[in-house]
This record gives structure tokens, sequence and C-alpha cells, in this order.
């Protein structure tokens, strides 16, 4: 399937030539097709895209900006341990902003039966660890499932549940220590109203890093 920009040639005559523009006007609407709906759909949305492949330059290096013009594009990079495609903009200004993330998969039982890890990408090639614990207590140590994470830029903790001293009564969780090389935090779960260590909670937490 390709099309042929050789016909027709001034020497053809019509009965040939009309089959090669014929099978050049299928070949046509079959590669639009890859990615729109095809030429012969008469709906409102002709024209439309359907996806977009989008291949890595070659060489894999980032285009020049074009003023007031922006770029879409993908280009393979190295990130967080794995090598893989992702999106970038380039605006006329020669602004680049990293669209997606190379991610890990989510993980489940890494911080205790039924807890979940999961994994979101940010502009700027920013990377969201969201999840929850079980059965955490003080001085237990949250699993972030990936040593990726060469600087971390924020932690939210929240401990699920009543301290021991009554319902509507503050519990605290703030990490003690962060080990970005394991994956790895120690965190402090405080009972604030008796000053005591609580135990067995279901933490929430959420952790930004690149």
């Amino acid at each position: 399937m390709a099309f042929n920009p050789n016909v027709p040639q001034p020497s053809d005559l019509l009965s040939k030539s009309q089959q090669d523009l014929l099978t050049n006007n299928t070949n046509l609407n079959a590669i639009y097709s890859i990615d729109h709906l095809p030429l012969t759909n008469a709906t409102a949305t002709k024209g439309y895209h359907k996806i977009v492949h989008l291949l890595t330059p070659n060489p894999n290096v980032n285009p020049s900006a074009v003023a007031a013009v922006g770029q879409l594009y993908s280009r393979q990079i190295t990130q967080y341990g794995n090598t893989d495609e992702v999106l970038f903009y380039l605006s006329g200004g020669n602004r680049l902003s990293q669209l997606t993330s190379i991610l890990p998969s989510t993980v489940s039982n890494a911080n205790g039966a039924g807890s979940t890890t999961r994994y979101s990408s940010l502009p700027g090639g920013y990377m969201l660890i969201s999840g929850f614990t079980t059965n955490s207590t003080d001085g237990s140590t949250l699993n972030l499932s990936t040593t990726a994470l060469a600087t971390i830029i924020s932690i939210q903790l929240m401990p699920l549940g009543n301290s021991s001293s009554g319902t509507n009564r503050a519990l605290v969780a703030q990490p003690r220590s962060v080990n970005t090389a394991a994956g790895t935090m120690v965190i402090n779960l405080q009972d604030v109203n008796n000053n005591s260590q609580a135990s067995s909670r279901t933490v929430y937490f959420e952790v930004i890093g690149i």
C-alpha cells in the first residue's frame, strides 16, 4: 500500500491511467485512515484524528524553536532507570516542557496486605507517588517501591482513625527519615492528645519528587 506519484504519464492511455488513479485514491484513503477518520467519512467529524503516532526524531534530539509556533513531539529518554518515549512541548520562545514521564507499574501489598502504591507523571518530569499503608505504627517503614527519585520535593502523610484517647482526637503522621537510594521512608505516628505513639493505623501518603 503506497501512493504512486508517477501517474498518469503523458504517454498513458486513459484506460490505463484510470485504474492507476483509482488505485492511488484507495491507497491515499487507507494511509490517511491510519491516524484519521477516512477520507470517505461524510459525518461532521470527517478529517478528525483517531490517534496520533509520533515518531522519535532521528537524530534523537530536541527540535529548534520556531517563532510563534508550538511543537509537540515524542523523544526517547532514560528516566528512573528505564528508556522509553515521552512527550515534550517546545514553545516558539524556546521554552521546553516535558509532559509525561516513564513510570513504574502500580504496586500492591508493599505496605501491608491490601495496600496500593500508584505513580503519576507531572509536567516537568516530576513523579507523584500516592497510596496507603495498613497497620502502620510509630517507626514503621513506608516503602515507595521505587529507587528512582533522586530528590524529594514534597511529602504529605494523613493517618486514618481516632486517637486512643477517644473520638475526634488528633493523630499526626510525619516523616522521620527518607532514604531515596532505598526508596523508603520511616514515619512518626503520634497520638497528640496523650503524647504517645500510635499503632495499627492506615496512613495515606503523597510524595512528589524527581
